[in-house]
């Protein structure tokens, strides 16, 4: 239903692993979109060639 890729999806699983995700985006140049509770199916929050840490697991 979403035709939209993010580069790659960092599946978080505590504050830790948000905090390296930002880290690497900001040292890197990166852009970076969030997926949170994945209610958003239409998939607007999702980038093509972002960064895409998935947060849904918290």
């Amino acid at each position: 239903m979403v035709d939209r890729h993010p580069g790659f999806v960092i599946r978080a699983q505590g504050a830790s692993d948000v905090q390296k995700a930002v880290n690497f985006v900001r040292e890197n140049g990166l852009m970076m979109s969030v997926r949170s509770g994945g209610h958003q199916f239409a998939g607007h929050v999702v980038a093509d060639g972002t960064v895409l840490p998935d947060l849904s697991q918290m």
